[in-house]
């Protein structure tokens, strides 16, 4: 996706002389879909990441990144934020709240090259943020039940050719609220797909990206993780009981949180294919495929009772 926000260079160079950074050169980079990034060389150090937030405020920018500094603190592999030369962990251009990061290295997977390692070890990561949500703040939820039906019945009146899918989408997510118990909460990443997990040579995951995290079910959480971990064009058994058996090697399921993955994961389809619409449909011409397509969402939908049985065998 194009950057959204330039950042000319005496621009950035000004930004990063706030951290006690000199920049050398900056590339924009083309990974995500609502946020500005930028790869930033500088002088006598290694490379950092520049983050424009387009949609969070300060106060929203600034939780997510006090919250990394907890999670780091209490032993989270995730990347710690840097601070300015007078202790501040966000800088403004345009109007807009500015991140810096220490540039992490590390791939990321295709879903070609997933095996049940990777999902066992993600699923390790995953319930380490869970059970670091003691005396941790998280912040508020950006996509919960009430704004996803907002956005779909915005969608309705001004894209009416999305209107089928929307119908559907609503009647998902009014069933699958009906059936959700209550589960512990806590911190929850939201976001926990392929490309927001860094895997460095040690072979231990790290993860990033905590823009979507908030305090939450963590059923819903593995959910999400399950949804984008486990499913090419179809799902694989063999990933979902790896995911699962990282999970509860670090913090078990109780037979209630087993049974609300599947309201949960429902939730989540409404929630992925909903914002794609919004992100990545919407700003594609009509009639074209985008980049990141919703109904693949609406598909992870439709076979999840059957994936889900089938890994609990």
């Amino acid at each position: 996706m194009a950057t959204i926000t330039a950042l000319p260079e005496p621009a950035a160079s000004t930004l990063l002389s706030r951290f006690g950074l000199k920049l050398r050169a900056i590339e924009p980079l083309t990974a995500g879909s609502v946020n500005s990034n930028f790869r930033c060389c500088v002088e006598d150090g290694p490379d950092v990441f520049l983050r424009i937030y387009e949609e969070q405020d300060d106060g929203g920018a600034e939780a997510e990144l006090r919250l990394l500094h907890a999670l780091v603190g209490a032993g989270v592999r995730t990347t710690r934020p840097l601070s300015t030369t007078d202790g501040q962990l966000l800088v403004n251009f345009a109007g807009k709240p500015v991140a810096v990061y220490p540039w992490m290295v590390g791939t990321l997977l295709c879903q070609a090259t997933v095996t049940p390692e990777h999902c066992t070890a993600v699923g390790r990561a995953l319930a380490d943020v869970h059970l670091a949500s003691h005396g941790i703040a998280a912040p508020a939820g950006r996509f919960g039940p009430e704004a996803l039906r907002n956005k779909l019945a915005t969608i309705r009146r001004e894209h009416p050719r999305f209107g089928a899918d929307v119908e559907t989408l609503t009647g998902w997510l009014d069933a699958a609220l009906a059936e959700q118990q209550p589960v512990p909460m806590g911190i929850t990443h939201g976001d926990l797909f392929r490309d927001n997990v860094l895997w460095p040579v040690d072979g231990e995951p790290v993860l990033i990206d905590f823009e979507s995290a908030c305090y939450g079910r963590f059923s819903y959480d593995i959910a999400v993780t399950l949804l984008a971990w486990c499913f090419s064009d179809e799902f694989e058994a063999s990933l979902i009981r790896a995911l699962l058996s990282g999970y509860e090697s670090r913090r078990p399921l109780s037979a209630v949180e087993r049974a609300a993955l599947m309201p949960d994961a429902v939730l989540a389809c409404v929630r992925f294919a909903t914002t794609r619409i919004v992100d990545f449909s919407l700003r594609c011409p009509e009639g074209a495929t985008p980049s990141r397509d919703y109904r693949r969402f609406m598909a992870r939908k439709r076979q999840l009772s059957e994936a889900l049985r089938e890994a609990s065998r």
